[in-house]
């Protein structure tokens, strides 16, 4: 692995030299190429100059002179390579220094649990013989790309980059269900209709800091790996744990850790599903805490990282990825068994989104995703009604988020008015309570947006 590593550091230093983006891993290899490539490059041109020296001491006197333009030669090359060498190192971009604060341990740090990686292992067996097959992302906001540039610079787009490049001869489809705000409670209601529909051969699912304080996210962390792993095409899972600084003290210009990631939850289930995790969190805060890297340099706010942080994670995720695939034949086989959550409680979740038969949608509309795939409709003026015949279930819930928006949402039922949710209510994506919603209901959800977008991704009950 570790000359695996070092062949691709020297090859990333070499795209440095020539104005490339990555940078180097290793900064000591950095040096040596960019050091000696510099000097290549002064002995060609101080070839020439020695050339003309040569040809007109020999007119005069060749010894003396010969040895006197030796000396001259010898010092101007030092002198230009030196200069070259520094000239060199300040033309570093930010991106550059933050990646050569990184090192060759990357992988082995940054792998919070090993897992079993079976499942993975039997897909890129497949992946050999060609095929279509689906990547999909489920998680919050930093699954959805906040703080990347644009989509194709997340962490999200990079992974599905490697599967591309590593399997030319299979398609793969991209489906990126991450939707900001969110929680495991959320995504286990939603889960079957955005992501399970379009039956992933590897998932990767993300959540750590949405659900840090969670009382239940054992639970409901368990049931979204439990739900994903059921699926008959036994799809490769992986876990990734981001993190965060406390929003107070950035605000105020300092970074400190806003809690540790994953929760006790989260890390129980990932090991009772044997599922390989990428802790992005503990390698950065090592980093940042021997001020390796700063951390404006791999984020774009308190919480969401910018393009170097979503950089640095498809990075920890791709080694594994290479790991497995540079071991296939040892870890193709049969996957372990896995069991149901001990708790039942989200196994048996309905939901009514854009996509739900009997739904009428008057004025809401859907939801344009920018290359995401999840479910959610939107309203910008009053008037706009959503209706439908409530299904068999209870303890329904308005799944909403109003933080584009100023207004309200009504929730009718059977033409009388029984709650009212307002901006205040749901700045954040929301589960609002309808408990008074029964089976053969008719439901009318009403908009009166005043400015803004209201963003209502659906209606989530017990079945």
């Amino acid at each position: 692995m570790k000359t695996t590593f070092k062949i691709l550091s020297v090859l990333l230093s070499l795209s440095l030299i020539a104005g490339g983006l990555l940078g180097c891993k290793n900064e000591e290899v950095a040096e040596t190429v960019t050091s000696q490539s510099l000097e290549t490059s002064s002995e060609s041109s101080l070839a020439e100059d020695t050339s003309s020296d040569k040809a007109s001491t020999s007119k005069k006197n060749s010894t003396s002179k010969k040895n006197s333009t030796s000396k001259k030669n010898s010092t101007s090359k030092k002198s230009s390579t030196s200069k070259l060498t520094t000239t060199s190192q300040e033309k570093l971009t930010e991106r550059e220094l933050v990646l050569k604060g990184l090192d060759e341990e990357i992988y082995a740090k940054s792998l919070d649990y090993a897992g079993n990686s079976t499942r993975i292992a039997n897909l890129m067996k497949k992946c050999e013989q060609g095929g279509t097959y689906t990547l999909g992302f489920i998680g919050g906001s930093i699954t959805y790309g906040a703080g990347a540039s644009k989509l194709e610079t997340s962490y999200s787009s990079l992974v599905k980059d490697w599967w591309v490049q590593n399997f030319p001869q299979a398609t793969f489809k991209f489906v990126n269900v991450g939707i900001g705000g969110t929680n495991t409670v959320m995504a286990s209601y939603r889960i079957e209709d955005d992501l399970l529909v379009h039956n992933p051969d590897f998932v990767i699912v993300d959540f750590a800091v949405n659900s840090s304080s969670d009382p239940d996210v054992l639970n409901s962390y368990s049931t979204i790996l439990y739900k994903v792993m059921s699926l008959p095409n036994s799809p490769g899972v992986m876990a990734v744990h981001f993190t965060s600084t406390n929003s107070k003290k950035y605000n105020a210009g300092l970074y400190e850790k806003a809690a540790n990631y994953p929760s006790a939850g989260i890390a129980t289930a990932v090991r009772n599903y044997q599922v390989p995790s990428i802790n992005y969190h503990n390698y950065v805060w090592e980093k940042l805490n021997a001020r390796t890297i700063m951390w404006p340099n791999i984020g774009a706010d308190y919480i969401h990282p910018n393009d170097n942080g979503h950089l640095i994670t498809a990075t920890m995720i791709n080694k594994h990825l290479e790991y497995v695939k540079a071991n296939l034949n040892s870890l193709v086989g049969t996957p372990p068994a896995i069991n149901p959550p001990e708790s039942d409680f989200y196994m048996n979740q309905g939901y009514i989104t854009t996509g739900t038969a009997g739904t009428t949608a008057n004025g809401f509309t859907k939801r344009d995703t920018g290359g995401r795939a999840f479910n959610c409709w939107v309203s910008e003026k009053t008037g706009d009604t959503i209706s439908f015949t409530a299904p068999a279930g209870e303890e329904f819930k308005i799944f909403i988020n109003m933080s584009s928006c100023q207004g309200a949402l009504i929730v009718e039922v059977n033409g009388v008015e029984q709650k009212r949710i307002e901006t205040k209510d749901a700045k954040v994506p929301a589960l609002i309570d309808v408990f008074n919603i029964k089976t053969g209901d008719s439901v009318v959800l009403k908009s009166e947006v005043e400015s803004g977008t209201l963003a209502l991704f659906g209606v989530c009950y017990n079945k």
